[in-house]
């Protein structure tokens, strides 16, 4: 067994809050203990495949690899803990913000929102993002967990793999729909190294480049791009608005009536640049409650 040494948080989150508030940690290579409060999955990393687990003790973050890990292992897996727990992203700004709505901000500041699970990697994210575009949330699990049986040792297959099996095999195998078509042309994009260069990137493009560039990536839309840039820790992208997102707003903040788009945002405008993340756990804290699934 390899410990995993962690930064100190930014911002200190529950690690159940974290884990779960985001519909990923229900699909592979994620396992979340909930007796427990364990976060596991299998990474594949420079030597070998390992089983990471993750918990909290005393209120510190503890990662663990379940086999001694060489320097270039324990530098990978130390690297992709950070991005799925946001552990480096800056929140400063956040919990203020939610004056507008005193109801929101004790609410998330009971359960400790904020930081949000994401993907080991870019492409991880965008894989599940256009799994769950147009679909249920329960058809996109299904669909993501077939992709990630790929992977013989339990891991998430990388852009190679998925490549290699080609947009027949999504669609029919996968059963990913039209979505196959831009799977697999995402896999060759990031076989290609593009993908990891862009995740590399994304803490400093301006926000409108980071947009740009998610957006150009096949199946990506304005408001997958939104949240993929939310799942690297960039909350200044603006406010996603998709179905459940909207439900929640109009619930919320609407009084009865229905709410464009536009409202929405204006609503949220005394938030910026935050405005998107309030929304987004304003959405999640209704799913803890039942009402809505995950976004």
């Amino acid at each position: 067994m390899s410990r995993i040494a962690l930064p100190e948080p930014r911002d200190p989150a529950p690690l159940r809050t974290t884990a779960t508030s985001h519909g990923w940690v229900q699909t592979p290579p994620f396992a979340w203990g909930a007796e427990e409060e364990t976060l596991t999955r299998v990474e594949r990393l420079p030597d070998g495949v390992a089983t990471l687990t993750i918990r909290e003790r005393g209120g510190t973050l503890v990662a663990d690899a379940d086999r001694p890990l060489d320097e270039a292992g324990l530098a990978a897996a130390r690297g992709r803990v950070v991005r799925m727990l946001q552990l480096e992203t800056d929140l400063g700004g956040f919990h203020e913000a939610l004056a507008f709505d005193p109801g929101l901000a004790a609410d998330v500041a009971r359960v400790g929102g904020g930081r949000l699970l994401a993907g080991s990697s870019l492409w991880e994210d965008v894989v599940k993002t256009v799994c769950a575009t147009n679909v249920s949330w329960r058809q996109a699990v299904a669909v993501i967990t077939r992709i990630a049986a790929w992977d013989p040792d339990g891991a998430f297959p990388g852009p190679e793999a998925v490549a290699d099996r080609g947009e027949t095999a999504i669609r029919e195998e996968a059963r990913a729909g039209y979505r196959a078509a831009y799977l697999a042309r995402a896999a060759l994009i990031g076989r290609e190294g593009r993908l990891d260069d862009l995740d590399a990137a994304a803490a400093e493009l301006p926000a409108r480049e980071l947009l740009a560039e998610l957006r150009a990536i096949p199946g990506v839309g304005p408001t997958s791009a939104t949240l993929l840039a939310f799942m690297r820790g960039r909350f200044d992208t603006g406010v996603p608005i998709d179905s459940a997102l909207r439900a929640t707003a109009i619930a919320r903040w609407g009084d009865g009536a229905d709410l464009d788009d536009a409202a929405i945002r204006a609503l949220l405008a005394p938030a910026a640049p935050w405005g998107g993340l309030a929304l987004y756990w304003a959405t999640m804290l209704r799913w803890r409650e039942g009402v809505t699934g995950p976004a």
